[in-house]
């Protein structure tokens, strides 16, 4: 009985050595997918979607952190301080002292006769008077200037119709009558007036020469 034994597990061993010769002729075996046998594809893995765009919503994800503290350095969107573009008020003109457009001596050459100091009217001053002696010959000379002239020489004018003659060369306009002349230069108007008891026209020249130099001291 031990001889059969030993031939049955003498070729049981054969057998083995013929299986490791074979392996090791041809290599280590790769072992083949089960769905390449059955001809399936391989499963594909699900993406992630985030909450926000399933659902549509723009508010932002919590579990992304978002920094909320903004860069020091960007620009401003408030502009800077500029100068106001606002108008300013035009500066109030400094009044004309209508005594020191005449001297004493240049009133009693026109008034044709010893004049009083002058006199200074309104405060500002708009108006100046060099008055008629206390005694002798009457002659005063008055001075009027801004407004008041030329409201003067519109009553004169239009409502009283004076006879008013132009006189070319004297400021920007100028016009006479019988004791007075009214003339404008630039904005500013003057009056002059003559204050005589015989006939004014014989002092009509005199008060036109004044008239010219006291344009030249506006």
């Amino acid at each position: 009985m031990r001889p059969a034994l030993l031939r049955r597990g003498g070729g049981v061993r054969l057998l083995f050595v013929l299986a490791a010769v074979v392996a090791t002729a041809c290599g280590p075996v790769t072992p083949v997918p089960s769905s390449a046998v059955s001809g399936s594809e391989p499963p594909v893995a699900a993406a992630t979607v985030s909450p926000a765009v399933a659902t549509g919503s723009t508010s932002p994800d919590p579990s992304v952190d978002v920094p909320t503290d903004a860069p020091s350095d960007l620009p401003s969107d408030t502009p800077a301080d500029s100068p106001s573009d606002a108008p300013t008020d035009a500066p109030t003109p400094i009044p004309v002292d209508p005594c020191s457009l005449v001297t004493r001596a240049e009133a009693n050459a026109v008034a044709g006769t010893k004049t009083g100091a002058p006199m200074p009217e309104g405060d500002p001053a708009t108006r100046c008077v060099w008055p008629t002696p206390t005694s002798g010959a009457i002659g005063q000379v008055e001075l009027d200037v801004g407004d008041g002239a030329k409201k003067a020489y519109d009553i004169d004018a239009t409502v009283l119709k004076h006879d008013f003659k132009p006189v070319p060369g004297l400021g920007d306009e100028a016009y006479v009558e019988d004791g007075s002349l009214f003339f404008r230069k630039g904005d500013t108007w003057v009056g002059i007036h003559i204050v005589r008891l015989d006939d004014s026209k014989i002092w009509t020249p005199k008060m036109i020469a004044l008239a010219m130099t006291v344009a030249g001291r506006i």
